[in-house]
């Protein structure tokens, strides 16, 4: 969403969503005369008998985007993600740079 300008640059805002997550466990055992290697299959916790799952998101970020030409531009701007997964919740952020292209 668009809320405002400044100058040549275009402000933003964003939010919302839903995440897909999905569980990946690695064992491997050593030291044993009998069992040796991957042992994924063998070994399973609550989560991941349940994967993948489909789980509430938050997402907030804003940015700025500065145009260079018409159908060129520069983006930049911060995403703050919360994945609401069961104990712990996710929390993520990133920070990111784009150059934009139009057709």
């Amino acid at each position: 969403m668009n809320v405002g300008k400044v100058g040549d640059a275009q402000l933003f805002l964003e939010g919302g969503g839903a995440a897909q997550v999905k569980a990946r466990l690695t064992a491997l055992i050593r030291g044993s005369e009998t069992l040796q290697g991957d042992i994924s299959d063998l070994v399973s916790v609550p989560f991941t008998e349940s994967s993948p799952q489909t789980k509430a998101l938050a997402t907030f970020g804003g940015g700025l985007m500065l145009t260079i030409t018409q159908k060129m531009g520069v983006e930049m701007g911060y995403r703050y993600i919360r994945i609401f997964t069961d104990n712990p919740a996710i929390n993520t952020g990133t920070i990111y740079g784009a150059l934009r292209f139009g057709f």
